[in-house]
């Protein structure tokens, strides 16, 4: 009887976690989306005014870029857990919790930097995150 307990007990802590990761996640995206999307149409539209493109190709490409966005969103949940945890969770956190996607990117590489000069990271080891983040990054967008 406590082996099927503690199965079952497993089960639902491990059904709850990837509930709460699931969430995050769409949290994050949701956030990321409706932080980047505003910019990047308008420098889309000043964009297509400047090269005379019809409303129905602007249509087109705002759906396109929409599409993109999101997909941009779900990458970069998933490859920023190539950075170390400290500043993966800072920048994951700093999106669901609704701020800018560039200030919060800007706030986590200060954070890196300080960390560098303290010495509490090494140089080499954000770079080949970062390389690992990029690379995930540019698999995830060409799936």
């Amino acid at each position: 009887m406590r082996f099927a307990t503690a199965v079952a007990l497993s089960l639902l802590i491990s059904a709850c976690s990837n509930s709460a990761e699931e969430e995050l996640k769409n949290q994050y995206v949701a956030n990321y989306i409706e932080s980047t999307t505003p910019i990047f149409l308008e420098q889309l539209k000043e964009r297509a005014r400047e090269l005379n493109i019809s409303r129905e190709q602007l249509a087109s490409l705002t759906e396109t870029a929409n599409d993109r966005i999101e997909k941009m969103a779900q990458c970069s949940y998933t490859a920023y857990q190539h950075y170390p945890k400290r500043y993966h969770d800072a920048m994951i956190d700093a999106v669901v919790h609704g701020n800018d996607v560039q200030a919060s990117r800007e706030k986590v590489s200060l954070m890196i930097e300080q960390d560098m000069q303290k010495g509490l990271i090494l140089q080499d080891k954000i770079i080949e995150s970062a390389r690992k983040v990029r690379s995930k990054l540019n698999d995830c967008m060409a799936s």
